[in-house]
C-alpha cells in the first residue's frame, strides 16, 4: 500500500479522480479545515485535502517530494523545525507560521467571539473581556517553557518540557491564569537535564528568526488554556458551560473561516509560501 501511495503513477490518478493540480497531505483530521481555508484564500489552485493519520505517516510522504520529487503538498505543523539544522525543506511542503495551526486561529478576536456566544451577552460586555491582556500574561509567564523546549528540541534531550495540557501550571482549578510560582518550581526542577543551557543564547536563537516566543509556545498548550479561559469567563455571566474540545475547535475554525483575509498579520507569510508551489 505504501508503494502505491508513494508513486506518481497512483498520484496522479488521485488527481484525474478528485480533478486537481494537486493532493494535499495533513497530519490529522483537524488540519483539514485550517489548509483548505489557507490554500482557497492564497492560491488559485485545484487541490484535495486529504489526512493521513499521524505525524509519523507524513515523514514518508515528505521524503517522498524530497528525494523522488513526487507531485503532491505536505501541509505540516512547523512545530520546532525551524531550529533544527538539516530541516527538510520544498517548495511543495507547506509549514505554519507559527509553531502549530493552533497558533494562528487561536486569537483574542475569536476568543472574544466564542464567549459572547457561548455566555450569550452582549457585543459591549464581551469587548469589556480583558483577553489581550490574559494572551499577554499567557506569554510572558511561558517564556522560560518555550526556551527550554527549544533547547530541548536543538540537543535531543527528550524531556517532556510544555506538554499539552496548561491546567497543571494553573493557580487553581478555578482559575485560567498561569502560576508564575508552579511554572517556576517546575523550570527548576528540570533544567538539570539540560547541561549547558544558556537562556541568552536561546533568545538570541529566537531573535535571529523574527519571531515571537508566543508563536513558538506548544498547540495544544494554547488551545487547553483558551479552553479554561472561555469557561472561567463565561462563568462570570452566569454560564457554567460544559464545550468538548471538538465544539471548540468547531467554534474556533468557524472565526478563523470567516476571518482568514489579506488583513489577517499572518496572511502575507501564508501567501508567500503557498505561491512558490
Amino acid at each position: 500500500m505504501d508503494e502505491l501511495n508513494h508513486s506518481t503513477d497512483a498520484e496522479n490518478v488521485l488527481n484525474l479522480f478528485y480533478q486537481v493540480d494537486y493532493i494535499v497531505y495533513v497530519e490529522g483530521q483537524d488540519d483539514i479545515c485550517f489548509w483548505e481555508k489557507i490554500l482557497t484564500e492564497t492560491t488559485d489552485l485545484k487541490f484535495e485535502v486529504q489526512d493521513v493519520g499521524g505525524s509519523t505517516q507524513l515523514v514518508s510522504y515528505i521524503d517522498s517530494i524530497i528525494n523522488n520529487n513526487l507531485n503532491i503538498i505536505v501541509a505540516c505543523d512547523s512545530d520546532l523545525t525551524i531550529f533544527e539544522k538539516n530541516r527538510k525543506n520544498h517548495s511543495r511542503i507547506l509549514r505554519t507560521y507559527g509553531y502549530a495551526i493552533e497558533n494562528t486561529y487561536i486569537d483574542s478576536r475569536s476568543i472574544k467571539s466564542i464567549i459572547k456566544s457561548l455566555a450569550k451577552i452582549k457585543s459591549q460586555q464581551a469587548e469589556g473581556l480583558k483577553v489581550v491582556d490574559w494572551l499577554k500574561e499567557l506569554d510572558n509567564r511561558t517564556q522560560e517553557l518555550v526556551e527550554l523546549d527549544i533547547f530541548n528540541k536543538i540537543n535531543n534531550c527528550g524531556v517532556s518540557v510544555v506538554g499539552d495540557n496548561a491546567t497543571r501550571f494553573m493557580k487553581n482549578s478555578a482559575s485560567s491564569d498561569l502560576c508564575a510560582i508552579k511554572i517556576g518550581n517546575f523550570t527548576s526542577q528540570i533544567r538539570s537535564n539540560f547541561v549547558g543551557y544558556d537562556s541568552n543564547k536561546v533568545k538570541r536563537e529566537i531573535s535571529s528568526r523574527r519571531l515571537k516566543h508566543f508563536l513558538l509556545l506548544r498547540g495544544h498548550f494554547i488551545f487547553s488554556a483558551a479552553a479554561k479561559f472561555i469557561s472561567v469567563q463565561s462563568s462570570k455571566f452566569g454560564k457554567k458551560i460544559s464545550v468538548s474540545n471538538e465544539s471548540l475547535y468547531s467554534n474556533f475554525m468557524s472565526n478563523f473561516d470567516n476571518n482568514f483575509n489579506s488583513a489577517h498579520p499572518e496572511y502575507e507569510y501564508y501567501h508567500s509560501i503557498t505561491n512558490r508551489i
